[in-house]
């Protein structure tokens, strides 16, 4: 988006400036991060700054940037402003990005484009602009009646999905469809789930109580994944999160097989079968097949695990894990 706009207003002296909070990067979720940010790229797209009266201060406010920008671009600037993820800030960083949002439509002509989770809670803390239009997600009902379908079958077929009575398929289909309210990831993290049951009768308990959140359903992965490999787990999370490239299946084998300190290399402790480990993170880690890397299933649980949601409702199945202790535990291997 960002991309099509910057391409749309190229032949006009219009600013386009934006911000994504980033789930591993606690400091994108200030409000002195976001409009220092914006700020910032404002700034930058003027010729000459020499003139501008800058505060005696080492570290400026969000109150010391918007006077500067008073300064540096005229009222009648068109600036637009994308931001993505402002519904993971604090509330009271949302309240005072809200207040320097509102600030720049008075000032200048700026229009903003904010991205948000349809959430209840969610939506009536967004902030409150000027002649505000609100796009919802098309629907995609159609779509996902046949992405549900289409899995239910490719389980069943495969044999990864085992149903004693065939017509349960149609009851599944039917809970799917009413509690997913068009996220697919919501819907493959449930089939998921519903394979991991035993029973026609589990089956049916399970639709009768399905997680509404992500949170939700990602905490009964989790608990239902009690395998061997548990023990593997806080540390495969640890090395996917920290890096900076999606982790090949060779080095997690290895990875894991160190233990940070013993400098004495015992090839017996190598994991003869790592896809084992990982199967104690449930659907939460994926592999590539093609490029034969692990990462998770997607962003939320990178935030999920980081925020500890885990541990907070199931303190017995303890998995606190902070990007300090993950950063520490590579480097410890690194050097071992």
């Amino acid at each position: 988006m960002v991309d099509n706009l910057t391409i749309h207003v190229e032949d006009t002296n219009a600013i386009v400036v934006y911000f994504f909070c980033r789930y591993d990067i606690s400091r994108s979720f200030e409000e002195r991060t976001v409009i220092g940010a914006l700020g910032r790229q404002i700034l930058r797209t003027i010729p000459d700054l020499s003139g501008l009266t800058v505060a005696d201060k080492t570290h400026l406010s969000s109150d010391d940037v918007i006077p500067l920008l008073k300064q540096a671009a005229p009222s009648s600037s068109r600036i637009y402003i994308v931001l993505d993820g402002l519904d993971l800030c604090a509330r009271p960083d949302r309240d005072q990005i809200s207040t320097a949002l509102n600030t720049f439509q008075q000032v200048w002509k700026a229009s903003i484009c904010i991205s948000y989770r349809s959430e209840p809670d969610v939506t009536t803390d967004i902030p409150q602009l000027l002649n505000t239009i609100n796009v919802p997600q098309p629907d995609n009902k159609p779509d996902i009646e046949a992405f549900i379908e289409a899995e239910l079958d490719r389980y069943i077929n495969s044999g990864v999905l085992v149903l004693g009575n065939p017509g349960l398929k149609h009851e599944i289909q039917d809970a799917l469809i009413k509690g997913s309210h068009g996220k697919f990831l919501w819907v493959t993290l449930q089939i998921y789930s519903v394979c991991s049951t035993m029973t026609d009768e589990e089956v049916r308990e399970a639709l009768e109580n399905l997680p509404q959140d992500l949170t939700q359903i990602y905490n009964q992965i989790l608990e239902r994944t009690l395998l061997p490999g548990q023990a593997y787990r806080a540390n495969i999370f640890k090395f996917v999160l920290v890096a900076k490239r999606p982790t090949t299946i060779h080095e997690m084998r290895e990875a894991l097989s160190v233990t940070p300190g013993d400098t004495d290399w015992n090839p017996s402790k190598l994991l003869n079968d790592v896809y084992q480990p990982l199967k104690a993170c449930g659907c939460l880690i994926v592999v590539d097949e093609e490029e034969l890397t692990i990462q998770t299933v997607h962003p939320s649980v990178d935030m999920f695990i980081l925020t500890g949601e885990f541990e907070a409702h199931n303190p017995s199945r303890y998995l606190a894990i902070s990007m300090n202790d993950a950063h520490t535990l590579m480097l410890s291997i690194f050097i071992t």
